[in-house]
This record gives C-alpha cells, sequence and structure tokens, in this order.
C-alpha cells in the first residue's frame, strides 16, 4: 500500500537513514569524488552536480546500497514505483554561495527522485522546494508564467533536513530550487528513477556496470533486469503485477472538489502575473530591437 503522504502530498521524508558518523564518511567520500572528477561536473541548473558516481568509489556503492534497501526506503519505493522499479541516475548536487534557483517544473511521467541529505540543511536556501498534491494536478506546470523562480519560490514549501535524512517525491509534483544569497553549502545525494511501466533513457554508464560494488545497484541500475527495449534507445520497466504502480496512476487522474479549490488558487495568482510577463517581454524585446 502506497506511504499516504506520497498519495495526499506527493512527497515523503525519513529521519536518520544513515548515522552521523556513517553520513560523515559519506560526505568526505563525495567532497574528494568533486576535486577528483572536477572536470565532470554539470553547472547547466545552476549548482555543482557530479553526474554517475556510481562505481567510483567501493565504499559510496556501500552507502547508496544502504540507502536503498533501508526497509522504510525500500517499502516505500516498491509500494508506490512497484518492484521493478530501475534507477536513472545517481549524482551529487551541491548548491553553494549565491544560487539563482531552479524554476517550478515537473518531470518525466512514472519519475521519482530520493534525495539523500549529506548535511543538514534548516534553512529555505538554495534546497528543493514542491507544492504539495500537486502531483494530482493536470500537467500544465511549464504552462503557468507563475513557475519562473521569482514568483515560484513564494508557492513552494523548503524540502528541509538532517544530515543522514532522506526525503522521496514524485517528479509529477511541482518542484524546483529555492534561490539562496548565503555563502551556504547544500549537498545532496540524488536518485532518480522510473518505476514499473514507464519508458526512459539509460544514462550511457548503464550499459555496463563493472564497476559497481553492488549487486543490487546493478540490478536496479544496469538493463539486463526487466527492461524491454521499445525505440530511440529508450526501454520499457516490465510490470511485476497488471496493475499500474501509483506513480503511473495519477497520470490523467480525474480531479475531485478539494484538487480543484486547490488548482484554482493558483490560476487566480496567474490570472496577475500573466500580463506583467507578457508586458516583461514585450518591453524587453522592444528594447532589442532598438539596440
Amino acid at each position: 500500500m502506497t506511504n499516504n503522504n506520497i498519495l495526499n502530498q506527493g512527497f515523503d521524508h525519513f529521519k536518520n537513514i544513515l548515522s552521523k558518523e556513517e553520513t560523515l564518511e559519506l560526505e568526505n567520500i563525495i567532497d574528494e569524488l568533486n576535486n577528483k572528477y572536477s572536470d565532470r561536473i554539470d553547472r547547466c541548473t545552476n549548482a555543482n552536480v557530479l553526474l554517475s558516481i556510481a562505481g567510483l568509489n567501493k565504499k559510496l556503492d556501500f552507502y547508496i546500497e544502504k540507502i536503498l534497501t533501508n526497509p522504510k526506503i525500500n517499502q516505500t519505493l516498491e509500494n508506490t514505483l512497484g518492484k521493478n522499479y530501475k534507477i536513472w541516475q545517481i549524482n551529487t548536487r551541491i548548491s553553494s554561495g549565491k544560487d539563482m534557483g531552479l524554476s517550478m517544473h515537473e518531470d518525466s511521467p512514472g519519475q521519482a527522485n530520493i534525495w539523500f541529505f549529506i548535511n543538514t540543511q534548516n534553512k529555505p536556501e538554495g534546497v528543493t522546494g514542491v507544492v504539495p498534491s500537486s502531483h494530482l494536478f493536470p500537467r500544465i506546470c511549464k504552462k503557468l508564467s507563475l513557475s519562473y523562480i521569482g514568483v515560484s519560490k513564494f508557492l513552494m514549501k523548503p524540502m528541509l533536513g538532517e544530515m543522514g535524512d532522506c526525503s522521496i517525491f514524485l517528479n509529477k509534483v511541482w518542484h524546483g530550487r529555492l534561490p539562496s544569497k548565503k555563502n551556504v553549502d547544500n549537498k545532496i545525494l540524488a536518485i532518480g528513477t522510473f518505476c514499473e511501466g514507464s519508458e526512459y533513457t539509460p544514462m550511457p554508464e548503464a550499459y555496463d556496470t563493472s564497476n559497481i560494488n553492488s549487486n543490487f545497484i546493478v540490478s536496479k541500475f544496469g538493463l539486463k533486469e526487466n527492461l524491454k527495449s521499445t525505440n530511440n534507445n529508450k526501454y520499457q520497466i516490465e510490470k511485476s503485477e497488471e496493475k499500474d504502480p501509483y506513480a503511473l496512476q495519477i497520470e490523467g487522474k480525474k480531479l475531485n472538489y478539494n484538487i480543484l479549490i486547490k488548482l484554482s488558487f493558483y490560476f487566480f495568482i496567474e490570472i496577475f502575473i500573466r500580463p506583467i510577463k507578457l508586458s516583461l517581454n514585450f518591453l524587453l524585446n522592444y528594447r532589442k530591437s532598438q539596440s
């Protein structure tokens, strides 16, 4: 049965998945990897993201497996995504210094993220923000002017936590990264997943998992189990039972009265924001044409 917080809010938070000592060791490993592989860091989202870290360190793989096989985490993932869920990415994200943030958005159908807190993040600066219950809304986020981070930062609930904690959220939830004006380092171990029945494009590293020191990670990240090739280098995840997992059930879900009331609040804001955005765009384009 799917976790009630995932059902109603689209996300949940779990305390003390790793101990303080374990998390400190994990932080040291990740800091070393960010220094060693600095040329692989992706900065396109205004934060430092080290991509595809599984297999770079044996103890790191041990801790990734320990997080994913924690009874509370494993049960939530299997009940929400299905037993055959697959790992898409395993990255680290460090939001440091002045962070412009990331506008509110949705991701692909069937996608969910596991956010492990490498250090304590108790202030709404440079952390992920979510709009509770928005996974039950239609897929309209990218069409809304209010998704701009200058507006959405006031609408999102910050995902805060202590070192060693873990959050799970469905990527259909409207989410983004809150801006930061302070010199803080927020460190996250980010594990992206896809549920049974969904289709995804694997990372290049998934084709050869021989360097990964965990059979569990290999089974979830690699391409040898519970997959069938479709087209354009995409794979569909085979289902372990006939019905869709909850992460797919929410696609095209009918709106009830409570959700319509919540959604109308954001439409009300949009009525005011869209004319302002259109006016600003017009002025910017006009200035460019005159220069």
